[in-house]
């Protein structure tokens, strides 16, 4: 009993500091380390001014929540406009970012045509298998209910795991507590980076629906009792399994499970020591040879394999944070540059990362850490303020408001919403640590996976603030706790009761001043290029274009562009040119990007070898158009030019109308919270 109390006591502790470092960098220094990710973002007090409106609302609406019709009629209108944005957002907005996701979309079109030939990427990145095995398979159901478009199928499918994975926690937290759920849900439905996530191809939000049907699966474990007990204990197995083939760092994940199967109290030590080897035998029965043969099928160029060590060389990298590239600094090239096999690079990181800690020593490796915190912690976007779509046969511009130049409502409200997560763990550790109150199987499994994957990556592994994405739902599930805890506490005795709603108007008052004036008076304007129509795909292959032959792909341009770039290796002895749809011709060879008007319509691209010798042209190849590309090359099956349709214009790094609106919705929220 001494060790579990002990044990429990340090995790509490352990939860605290992280807690406390996240909301202290989230809150005051957010992207101090990735500067040039802040013109996405209002002012701090903007944001602190959200998180006071939010938190308020959240608390409000939050409070007996199951109980009142009037409440419940509010957070229904909520999630539905939350499900009418992902069904716009399914069949309309639809594209690829790039690495990773643009490669496994072409893998998917691959497959979809019965081709079973392995890209090279998955040489590089064998983990992301399962995840465009899973894909296809949700594809091609789709394609027997009359969804054709990849694009939509996708989006589809992405949206509803983000939602299953949702409803996993709600139902889980149903069990233990109702008003823990009610508090889950309405964050969960304020933090848009959940959903905007789903638009891009990854393993993440496949990963995050097995972890969180484990999650329900070990509650419903916890729940009951002799075989059925047993039954839901090897679905949490089963689920987490999957989780791991999906993204391979959900191995923290299992530990998690482990170690709180061994801290039960309702078995003995006997029975949990024989629960615990039984799901490592269970797990790992499964989980290796399937890996193995995974690996055996889709590694078909070992040179491209980059060891596991790869990840610790740019976990230790100071000059680029912990990432990978930094100020032109790229930890890939460090590895690539001059080191051709895998045991080549292996040899060279070892040295380098032990040359790295030591030139670092103590006290600089603690510094480094702290600036990987920063890196991946203190934006509460997640990774979204990163997304983008390069490869896309129509730009909407509802994307502005997502991932472009008017994104900073989206993203001030998931910086609040992310702020209110882990004040809601930071409170809940305080209170837990001064009544001395023991964790409940579901918060210890929660919490160890939290802390796992933190000290992780923190301590070893690469940091970006995607990889925040797979603990968001674990982290709204353990905050929830924090918020029930306020909502509890009587504050009659406090002077705080007393000042009420004045004193909140008046201190969101203040914050709106200062946000204000530090918005207008660093308000500058900017070049902004947005991609309306692109395909330029950088895994290009050379094409064997004969002397006098031309290359010719119809494109049909659905938004206005002033900039066009065609990929050409050899710009001299190659002509190109894009014909309009009035008939008139635009060379586009002679240097890389080409200003003109370029109105929506047909245009046709033709590259021609005006030489007397066979000139190599990059193209790409895919066996499907992915809802992405345009018509293949002419005559040339599966075979795509690589090129791009760009607007670039001058526009307000934040512009003031957005910003106004924001406002007056965020007064919008404290009116509605202060009636009911």
């Amino acid at each position: 009993m001494k060790i579990k109390n002990c044990a429990n006591k340090i995790l509490l502790i352990l939860l605290l500091i992280i807690s406390g470092l996240i909301t202290l960098n989230s809150a005051l220094f957010p992207g101090v380390r990735q500067p040039w990710k802040l013109a996405k973002f209002y002012p701090i007090s903007i944001n602190i001014l959200a998180t006071i409106v939010l938190t308020y609302f959240v608390f409000k609406l939050g409070k007996n929540l199951h109980k009142s019709v009037k409440k419940r009629i509010i957070l229904w209108v909520i999630l539905g406009i939350q499900l009418l944005f992902q069904v716009y957002l399914s069949w309309t907005t639809y594209g690829a970012q790039g690495v990773d996701d643009m490669d496994m979309r072409l893998q998917v079109g691959s497959l979809l045509h019965n081709i079973f030939t392995w890209s090279p990427y998955y040489s590089w990145a064998p983990q992301n298998t399962v995840a465009t095995l899973i894909t296809v398979s949700f594809i091609k159901l789709a394609s027997f209910i009359g969804i054709s478009n990849v694009g939509v199928a996708v989006n589809l499918f992405l949206f509803s795991l983000t939602d299953l994975a949702i409803l996993f926690g709600f139902q889980a937290l149903k069990i233990v507590n109702q008003k823990l759920a009610d508090y889950y849900i309405l964050l969960a439905a304020f933090f848009l980076p959940l959903y905007v996530t789903a638009l891009i191809l990854y393993t993440d939000p496949i990963a995050q629906f097995f972890l969180m049907m484990s999650v329900y699966c070990f509650v419903k474990y916890t729940h009951q009792s002799g075989i059925i007990s047993y039954t839901w204990l090897f679905a949490t197995t089963i689920s987490l399994i999957l989780a791991a083939l999906s993204k391979e760092n959900l191995l923290i994940a299992l530990i998690a499970l482990v170690i709180t199967l061994l801290f039960e109290e309702r078995s003995s030590l006997i029975i949990r020591l024989t629960k615990s080897l039984a799901v490592l035998v269970i797990f790992f029965g499964i989980f290796s040879p399937t890996n193995s043969l995974i690996k055996k099928q889709v590694v078909t160029e070992r040179d491209q394999i980059f060891p596991l060590t790869y990840w610790v060389y740019i976990g230790y990298s100071n000059a680029t944070d912990g990432t990978v590239i930094k100020n032109g600094i790229s930890t890939w090239d460090q590895v690539a540059t001059g080191h051709v096999t895998v045991d080549q690079k292996k040899a060279f990181i070892r040295s380098q990362v032990k040359q790295d800690i030591k030139q670092l020593g103590p006290i600089g490796v603690v510094k480094l850490w702290l600036k990987k915190i920063n890196v991946q912690w203190s934006l509460g976007t997640v990774g979204a303020e990163d997304h983008q779509f390069n490869y896309l046969q129509k730009y909407h511009l509802i994307l502005d408001y997502i991932f472009g130049n008017k994104s900073q409502p989206v993203n001030t409200i998931s910086q609040a919403t992310y702020l209110i997560m882990w004040i809601g763990i930071l409170i809940s550790c305080c209170v837990c640590l001064k009544k001395k109150v023991k964790m409940e199987p579901l918060t210890l499994f929660m919490s160890l996976y939290v802390i796992g994957i933190f000290i992780f990556h923190i301590l070893f592994w690469e940091v970006q603030p995607r990889y925040a994405y797979i603990v968001t739902l674990p982290t709204i599930m353990l905050a929830t706790n924090g918020l029930r805890l306020v909502a509890e506490f009587d504050f009659s005795k406090l002077a705080i009761r007393r000042c009420g709603k004045v004193t909140l108007v008046g201190i969101s008052l203040l914050l709106l001043a200062i946000g204000t004036g530090q918005l207008l008076g660093k308000n500058r304007t900017t070049s902004v290029s947005t991609v309306v129509l692109g395909q330029n795909f950088f895994r290009q292959e050379a094409y064997q274009l004969n002397p006098g032959v031309e290359l010719k792909e119809t494109i049909n341009l659905k938004n206005r562009a002033n900039t066009f770039n065609l990929a050409l290796w050899n710009r001299h002895k190659v002509k190109a040119w894009l014909e309009k749809p009035d008939g008139k011709k635009v060379m586009v060879n002679q240097k890389e990007n080409v200003a003109n008007r370029f109105n929506p319509g047909k245009y046709t691209l033709v590259v021609k070898n005006t030489s007397s010798k066979v000139q190599r042209v990059p193209v790409f190849k895919s066996l499907d158009n992915l809802g992405v590309l345009q018509a293949q090359i002419n005559n040339v099956k599966h075979t795509y030019l690589p090129f791009t349709f760009s607007m670039i214009s001058s526009q307000r790094v934040k512009p003031i109308t957005i910003y106004l609106v924001f406002i007056l919705i965020l007064a919008g929220i404290l009116l509605l919270a202060f009636l009911i």
